[in-house]
C-alpha cells in the first residue's frame, strides 16, 4: 500500500501542479502585454513574454497529462492487488510441486496434496495473468508519458536587465533571510 499510497500522492501532486501553472500562466498573461517599455528591447521582452506564458500553459498540461498516467497505474495497482490469488502457503519443499508431477496414482480428485496442487496452480496462473494486467497498465502509462509534449522555457533576450549571478545557491539579502530590516541585524 505504501507504493499505491505513493503513486496516488505523486497523482494529486501532479494535478496541483496543473493547476497552479495554469493559474500562473493566465496570470502572466494579463501583465506581459501591459509591460510599458517601447523600443526593440520592450518589444523583445513581450515576445519572450508571450512565449513564457505558451510555456507555462505547456508545463500546465504536461503535468497535468503526466498526473493523469500515474493515476491510471495506481488504478492498474490497486485493482491488480486486490485481484492478485493467495500465495502458495505449503512448506517450501512442496512449493515447486505441480499437479502434473505427483504420481499419478495421486493424481485423482479426493487426494488433498493433489487438490492443493491443483489449487495453487490454478493461483500462480492467475497471478500471472494479474502481473501482465499490471504491466499492461504500466506499458501503456510509460508510452503516453513519453508522447507528452515537454514545455520548453526559453532564456529571456538581452534587452539591457542584468543577468542573475550564476555562482552557486542563492543567498537571499539578510532581511529576507531573518525577517529583519536592512541594517537592524
Amino acid at each position: 500500500t505504501t507504493r499505491l499510497a505513493a503513486l496516488r500522492r505523486t497523482a494529486r501532486d501532479l494535478d496541483d501542479i496543473r493547476a497552479v501553472s495554469d493559474v500562473a500562466a493566465k496570470e502572466l498573461d494579463g501583465h506581459i502585454e501591459n509591460v510599458h517599455w517601447v523600443g526593440e528591447s520592450g518589444e523583445a521582452f513581450r515576445k519572450w513574454g508571450r512565449s513564457l506564458v505558451t510555456s507555462t500553459y505547456g508545463l500546465s498540461d504536461f503535468a497535468g497529462g503526466a498526473g493523469d498516467q500515474i493515476t491510471a497505474a495506481a488504478v492498474g495497482l490497486a485493482a491488480v492487488r486486490k485481484a492478485m490469488p493467495p500465495r502458495d502457503t505449503r512448506p517450501a519443499e512442496q512449493q515447486g510441486m505441480k499437479p502434473w508431477a505427483l504420481p499419478t496414482p495421486k493424481q485423482v480428485e479426493g487426494n488433498a496434496e493433489y487438490t492443493e496442487a491443483v489449487r495453487v496452480e490454478k493461483d500462480r496462473q492467475e497471478a500471472i495473468n494479474q502481473m501482465n494486467r499490471l504491466s499492461s497498465y504500466y506499458a501503456v502509462a510509460s508510452l503516453q508519458l513519453s508522447e507528452l509534449p515537454q514545455p520548453e522555457f526559453k532564456t529571456m533576450p538581452e534587452v539591457g536587465v542584468p543577468q542573475p549571478k550564476r555562482s552557486g545557491i542563492y543567498h537571499p539579502p539578510v532581511a529576507a533571510r531573518y525577517g529583519t530590516e536592512q541594517g537592524n541585524e
